[in-house]
């Protein structure tokens, strides 16, 4: 019989416990689903907090305008705006209740609803509330309204603009509103958890809800109001956000979602199907596309103005394009995922 003396015992012990603590690394390792809930958890999260911080410094300039400036607010909205352009790709689960995704941002709005809805309260004589606006219709309720309070040059120009009574009651009403939406959202997404992770199906979801955004990011965000298409003029009022400046940086944030909330656990899900050589063409993809965007201003009104940066817009659409068939073609092919119907952020 060997024996083993006590220090050597003690250092076979020690090597034999690091040997279990590393493989309880190897183990913890988020599977495909597991990181796909815990990135969007964030997307969520920074999304809900986001919000409650626009709400907040909407009722600090409200209480105070001569010593609170708009700056901040309309700071605290790009916030916002940018970290649901991030998250937005998630249409199923938690968002699709009560239309949520509607009440963060009604859009498209081809008929100038918010700007009317908006204008309606403005004239009107009825109480401004949390729950008036809850009572009222999704293109009242989100983050629209509170760029045409903030931004719409007509408005500013108007005895009903910010810091009229109206009008801060709306912008407070409508971003505390829009702070518990999206409160509820990443409660309800917090709850899905076993659901979700149990589920095999929303791993299809998931990989589905990624293709529409990239979908509706070619077709309706950048190629409906550059006019590419035959017989159309470009129309930078088809892009959401022009009031404020933000439909390419918008833009930008979407595809940046995509990487920080939706690669991960695609990443894990490509390892376990064996094809990291495709993964990485993928993540190079994802990598050209994004440095697209940094020549380019946050304004597709500015964008399309300039004939530079008209061609700069080409050169994004053919990497978008890019993209979009490269997650829609080859790893979906390899991945074995079916194309499905998606409510693309009722687009």
């Amino acid at each position: 019989m060997i024996r083993i003396n006590r220090p050597c015992q003690s250092l076979w012990l020690w090597g034999a416990s690091l040997l279990l603590v590393w493989a309880g690394f190897v183990s913890a390792e988020p599977a495909p689903r597991q990181q796909w809930h815990q990135s969007i958890e964030s997307g969520y999260r920074t999304l809900a907090d986001s919000a409650a911080a626009l709400s907040q410094s909407a009722e600090r300039y409200c209480d105070s305008p001569e010593t609170t400036g708009l700056d901040s607010v309309r700071d605290h909205w790009r916030s916002a705006f940018l970290a649901w352009q991030a998250i937005r790709f998630v249409d199923f689960g938690p968002i699709e209740r009560d239309s949520r995704a509607w009440q963060i941002q009604f859009w498209p709005d081809p008929r100038n609803l918010v700007a009317h809805k908006a204008l309606a309260w403005l004239k009107g004589t009825n109480t401004i509330t949390r729950n008036t606006v809850a009572g009222d219709g999704v293109a009242v309720q989100g983050l629209p309204v509170l760029e045409y309070l903030l931004f719409d040059d007509s408005l500013q120009q108007s005895s009903r603009a910010l810091p009229a009574k109206r009008a801060c009651a709306l912008l407070t009403a409508t971003s505390g509103y829009l702070a518990g939406t999206t409160a509820e959202v990443l409660s309800d997404w917090q709850t899905l958890a076993p659901t979700y992770l149990e589920g095999a199906h929303f791993t299809t979801d998931t990989f589905n809800a990624a293709r529409a955004l990239l979908d509706t990011l070619k077709d309706k965000r950048l190629e409906a109001p550059m006019g590419v298409r035959s017989g159309q003029h470009p129309n930078p009022y088809l892009a959401d956000a022009w009031r404020s400046g933000q439909s390419i940086a918008a833009m930008g944030s979407s595809v940046s979602g995509l990487q920080q909330y939706f690669l991960p656990g695609l990443s894990a899900l490509m390892k376990n199907a064996g094809e990291t050589a495709l993964l990485n063409d993928l993540k190079q993809q994802f990598t050209v596309t994004m440095a697209a965007f940094k020549p380019l201003p946050d304004s597709l009104k500015i964008a399309l103005s300039n004939e530079d940066t008209a061609q700069l817009l080409q050169s994004l659409l053919v990497q978008v394009s890019e993209l979009r068939s490269q997650l829609a073609g080859p790893v979906a092919e390899r991945l074995g995922i079916v194309r499905g119907f998606n409510s693309s952020d009722g687009d």
